[in-house]
Protein backbone atom coordinates (compact mmCIF):
# COMPACT_ATOMS: atom_id res chain seq x y z
CA UNK A 1 0.00 0.00 0.00
CA UNK A 2 1.34 3.41 -0.97
CA UNK A 3 0.78 6.28 1.45
CA UNK A 4 1.01 9.73 -0.11
CA UNK A 5 1.80 12.78 2.05
CA UNK A 6 0.26 15.92 0.56
CA UNK A 7 1.83 19.36 1.07
CA UNK A 8 -0.40 21.72 3.06
CA UNK A 9 -1.65 24.81 1.21
CA UNK A 10 -3.67 26.53 3.93
CA UNK A 11 -2.14 29.93 4.85
CA UNK A 12 0.09 29.83 7.96
CA UNK A 13 -0.14 26.02 8.20
CA UNK A 14 3.22 24.67 9.34
CA UNK A 15 2.29 21.07 10.11
CA UNK A 16 2.83 18.02 7.95
CA UNK A 17 0.86 14.76 8.12
CA UNK A 18 3.90 12.51 8.74
CA UNK A 19 7.34 13.17 10.16
CA UNK A 20 10.39 11.37 8.75
CA UNK A 21 10.55 9.28 11.95
CA UNK A 22 7.00 7.99 11.41
CA UNK A 23 7.75 7.41 7.72
CA UNK A 24 10.67 5.18 8.71
CA UNK A 25 8.43 3.17 11.06
CA UNK A 26 5.73 2.76 8.40
CA UNK A 27 8.26 1.60 5.82
CA UNK A 28 9.61 -0.94 8.32
CA UNK A 29 6.04 -2.30 8.54
CA UNK A 30 5.91 -2.76 4.76
CA UNK A 31 4.22 0.43 3.58
CA UNK A 32 5.54 2.53 0.72
CA UNK A 33 5.53 6.28 1.31
CA UNK A 34 5.51 9.06 -1.26
CA UNK A 35 5.98 12.62 -0.01
CA UNK A 36 5.13 15.68 -2.06
CA UNK A 37 8.23 17.79 -2.61
CA UNK A 38 8.56 20.43 0.14
CA UNK A 39 5.73 18.97 2.25
CA UNK A 40 7.74 19.12 5.47
CA UNK A 41 9.69 22.34 4.95
CA UNK A 42 7.58 24.50 7.26
CA UNK A 43 7.86 21.80 9.93
CA UNK A 44 11.67 21.88 9.62
CA UNK A 45 11.84 18.58 7.69
CA UNK A 46 13.65 18.74 4.37
CA UNK A 47 13.05 16.34 1.49
CA UNK A 48 16.35 14.61 2.22
CA UNK A 49 15.07 13.71 5.72
CA UNK A 50 12.19 11.84 4.10
CA UNK A 51 14.47 10.19 1.54
CA UNK A 52 16.81 9.05 4.33
CA UNK A 53 13.77 7.53 6.06
CA UNK A 54 13.01 5.61 2.85
CA UNK A 55 10.28 7.70 1.23
CA UNK A 56 10.08 8.68 -2.41
CA UNK A 57 9.81 12.40 -3.15
CA UNK A 58 7.30 13.46 -5.82
CA UNK A 59 7.51 16.81 -7.56
CA UNK A 60 4.25 16.22 -9.43
CA UNK A 61 0.80 16.32 -7.80
CA UNK A 62 -0.57 14.39 -10.77
CA UNK A 63 1.82 11.46 -10.24
CA UNK A 64 1.35 11.66 -6.45
CA UNK A 65 -2.41 11.23 -6.81
CA UNK A 66 -1.99 8.62 -9.54
CA UNK A 67 0.46 6.48 -7.58
CA UNK A 68 -0.87 6.84 -4.01
CA UNK A 69 -3.47 4.57 -2.45
CA UNK A 70 -4.06 6.54 0.76
CA UNK A 71 -3.59 10.32 0.97
CA UNK A 72 -2.45 11.90 4.24
CA UNK A 73 -3.04 15.58 4.96
CA UNK A 74 -3.66 17.89 7.92
CA UNK A 75 -6.34 20.09 6.36
CA UNK A 76 -9.02 19.11 3.90
CA UNK A 77 -8.92 19.75 0.18
CA UNK A 78 -11.43 19.24 -2.57
CA UNK A 79 -12.19 15.54 -2.83
CA UNK A 80 -12.46 16.09 -6.56
CA UNK A 81 -8.73 16.79 -6.77
CA UNK A 82 -7.41 13.27 -6.11
CA UNK A 83 -10.17 11.56 -8.07
CA UNK A 84 -9.65 13.87 -11.06
CA UNK A 85 -5.89 13.20 -11.03
CA UNK A 86 -6.43 9.47 -10.54
CA UNK A 87 -9.09 9.09 -13.21
CA UNK A 88 -8.70 5.92 -15.20
CA UNK A 89 -6.38 4.16 -12.75
CA UNK A 90 -9.11 1.82 -11.48
CA UNK A 91 -7.88 2.28 -7.90
CA UNK A 92 -10.06 2.71 -4.84
CA UNK A 93 -8.85 5.75 -2.88
CA UNK A 94 -8.83 6.90 0.74
CA UNK A 95 -8.12 10.38 2.06
CA UNK A 96 -7.13 10.87 5.71
CA UNK A 97 -7.27 14.30 7.35
CA UNK A 98 -5.52 14.92 10.66
CA UNK A 99 -6.35 17.95 12.75
CA UNK A 100 -6.24 19.21 16.28
CA UNK A 101 -9.22 20.52 18.16
CA UNK A 102 -9.82 22.28 21.44
CA UNK A 103 -12.18 20.15 23.51
CA UNK A 104 -13.44 23.32 25.22
CA UNK A 105 -15.06 24.30 21.94
CA UNK A 106 -16.56 20.87 21.47
CA UNK A 107 -17.61 19.86 24.98
CA UNK A 108 -18.14 23.28 26.55
CA UNK A 109 -15.79 22.49 29.42
CA UNK A 110 -13.75 25.15 31.14
CA UNK A 111 -10.59 23.03 30.79
CA UNK A 112 -9.62 23.00 27.14
CA UNK A 113 -6.92 20.67 25.89
CA UNK A 114 -5.45 19.86 22.54
CA UNK A 115 -6.51 16.51 21.09
CA UNK A 116 -5.55 14.66 17.96
CA UNK A 117 -8.37 13.55 15.77
CA UNK A 118 -8.72 12.17 12.28
CA UNK A 119 -11.27 11.33 9.68
CA UNK A 120 -11.28 9.20 6.59
CA UNK A 121 -13.14 9.50 3.32
CA UNK A 122 -13.34 7.00 0.47
CA UNK A 123 -13.18 8.38 -3.05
Amino acid sequence: MKLAVIKETRPNEKRVALSPQIVKQLIAKGYEVIVEQGAGELSAFIDQDYETAGAQISNSKTSLFRDGDVFLKINSFSLLQPSRNAAGTGKSRSVLFFYGCDTKDIKGTKYGRFEFSGESSRI
